[in-house]
This record gives structure tokens, sequence and C-alpha cells, in this order.
């Protein structure tokens, strides 16, 4: 009896894990579109709340922990500083390399230009941060990923987004520790350090624009925000087996789209509110992306998404000294009509250009002279 050869099904982890990196993907060239703007042109259209995309960011990577860190395994401080050291190890030297890339556009325009001074727009921070009376501490702060405490006042600098890395290597790193070893108490823990956490942020800055602020004399505002995307992140994950997809998941999840859509463009608009209905929304909209019967996850797990996927975190690391290089050259600065739009879809071929230069460069330097860490 002969057998036709079916195609094996795509496994559900793997689809899963395609759509969040493609859904992270779509992400990191948003804060792009976020992070280059012309005179505030970008504003013209609305998308003010587009700092929020972190708190995606955020309960995504407390999802991925808690997947972790709940293995059912003793015990073990062993694995966490095994989890600690391939973390630091994917992360940190890709940022190292960012953090090179934009010392080393310093140095170019200092041969071109004859000094450090002048208006150059996104390196005024790294321009302004040489010249200060800290600019040893802060240099160490940035090569060490400590922008998430309050060593000195910290301005953001050099390569800008370093800060949510920051926050999220050590934030994860705790967070790991504690799940790993309360397994049982996964669920409540999350549950009420989520709760927690979004009691301080609420009581002391209502509202969740906040990062290298000083919250206190040894950690910024930063690392309490993480704390409670990521708190609320893996405490789906520890509820999510018990969600059942059915036909009112189908009818809502249009609905969540629209919800976070209003909340990232939300013009002329009390952060306030707003930023605290992304907890919710983002959250339903993480679940979803675990179901393979939402459309959020088809969406997600295609082709395209699937390539930036592939890409996003060197578009998270490397966006900002490309920006830098492009504002410095004063290119695509349009500020109103079809140009303007023009000018951001450039930015955005160029960046990707770069960022797959960039990230086989890094590869290739690091499999050569055997760049790791353990």
């Amino acid at each position: 009896m002969s057998q036709t050869a079916v195609a094996p099904a795509v496994p559900a982890k793997k689809a899963r894990l395609d759509a969040v990196d493609g859904v992270r993907g779509l992400m990191a060239l948003m804060i792009v579109l976020n992070h280059w703007s012309t005179g505030n042109a970008w504003g013209r259209f609305g998308w003010t709340g587009l700092y929020n995309l972190l708190e995606i960011f955020f309960m995504i990577s407390g999802f991925f922990i808690a997947l972790s860190a709940l293995k059912p395994k003793p015990w073990d401080p062993a694995v966490v500083v095994d989890h600690i050291t391939k973390r630091a190890d994917r992360l940190w030297l890709h940022y190292l390399f960012s953090v090179f890339l934009v010392f080393v556009l310093m140095a170019v325009m200092a041969l071109l230009r004859g000094s450090f001074d002048g208006n150059y727009g996104l390196l005024d921070a790294a321009i302004k941060n040489y010249h200060s009376e800290g600019f040893s501490l802060n240099l160490f702060k940035n090569i060490f990923l400590l922008q998430a405490f309050s060593i000195q006042h910290y301005e953001i600098n050099y390569n800008y987004p370093g800060w949510s890395l920051s926050v999220e290597v050590f934030g994860g790193a705790v967070l790991f520790a504690v799940l790993s070893r309360f397994k049982a108490q996964a669920a409540w823990i999350t549950a009420f350090f989520g709760f927690f956490f979004w009691v301080l942020l609420q009581h002391d800055y209502n509202s969740l624009e906040v990062h290298v602020q000083e919250y206190n004399n040894f950690v910024v505002a930063g690392l309490l925000r993480f704390f409670m995307d990521a708190c609320i992140g893996a405490f789906i994950f520890t509820q999510v087996s018990k969600i059942n997809w059915s036909s009112k998941w189908s009818m809502i999840e249009p609905l969540v789209w629209i919800a976070m859509l209003y909340i990232l463009w939300r013009p002329d608009s009390p952060h306030a509110y707003k930023d605290y209905m992304m907890l919710p929304f983002g959250g339903l909209f993480v679940i979803m992306l675990t179901k393979s019967e939402s459309l959020s996850q088809k969406i997600f797990s295609t082709a395209p998404f699937k390539f930036l996927g592939k890409y996003s975190l060197s578009v998270f690391l490397f966006h900002a000294p490309i920006l830098m290089l492009l504002q410095w050259l004063n290119v695509f600065q349009h500020n109103q009509g079809i140009m303007m739009l023009v000018d951001k879809i450039l930015v955005l071929v160029v960046v990707l250009i770069l960022v797959v230069i960039f990230e086989k460069t890094y590869f290739t330097l690091r499999e050569k002279f055997n760049w790791k860490i353990g």
C-alpha cells in the first residue's frame, strides 16, 4: 500500500517564535521612525505614543524568561549563572559593537571637521557627553551596560537605546533567578510584583514615558518599567495554557489591534491613561501571538515578518549610529508633504541595508576572533 508523502506541519512552538520575532522586527522599525523626527514632523501625523512599543518588547521578554525559568527541573544556581552568561554573550557583545560604531562616526567627524564641536542632531548627546566632567564614568556605564543604575546622573547618549537593553539584561537576570527558585509560586509572584511596580510608576510619574530618570540613589525608573511589563509577560506564560481559543477570541482580536493602534497614535491627548491602556491590550496581544488559531500568529509568522524578525535585534542596536550618520549628512530632512513620507521610507530602507551589512560584519569578526563570554 503506497503512501503519499505529506509535508510536516510547522510545529506550534516554531510558529509562535516566528510570530514573536516578526512582531519584534516590525516594532523595531517603528521605533526607528519614532527616533527619526524632523522638527517633530512625525507628530503631525499623530503616532505620539510609539514609546509604548517597549511595553510589548518587555512583556515578550518576560514571557520567554518564564518559559526558560519554569522548566520542570530542580533549583540549581548553576542554571541561573548559565542563563545570565548566555544572555550576556548574545546581547552585550552585540551592543558593544554598536557603541564602537558611534565612536567610529565621532572619530570620522572629528577628522573631517577638526573637532567634536557643532550641531549634529542625534550626535549632540554623545558629543556633549564627551565634553562633560563625567565622561569617564558615563563611558564606563555605556560599555558595561550599567545605564539601569543611578551611579551618576545619566543622559541618553552614545547608543541611546542601550538603556532599555541594560534594564532588560539586569532586570531579566533577577526575574529569571526568582522564577527559577520559586517555580510553584510563579503566578502569584508575577501578578503581585507586576501590580506593585505599576503602583510605583503611577504614583511617582503618572506615565510610562520613563527611561533613565533617577528613581532613587540606586536604580533608574526604566528598571521599574521593565519589571512591571516583564512580570505581566511572565504571568501570561503561567496562564496561557489554560486559555482555549474560541470564536469570542476571534471577535476580540481585531478590536485589540485597533485599540493598540489608537494608543500608539493618540495625537493631542494626555499620556497617563493611554499609557496604562497598553498594559491590558498589550497583554491580550501577547496571548494572541501564542495561539496557533489566531490571525496575529498567522500574519506575523509570514516570510516578510520573519525577515524583519531575523534582524530585529540588530535594527534595535544599530539604528542609532545609522540615524546619527544620516543627520550628520543632512539627508532625508523634509518636514512636510509627500516628501516627508518618502524620506521616512528611504530612512527605513537605508537602515535595513546598513543593518544587514553591520550584522554580517559583526558575526564575521566574532567568528574570526572568537569573541564570546563563557
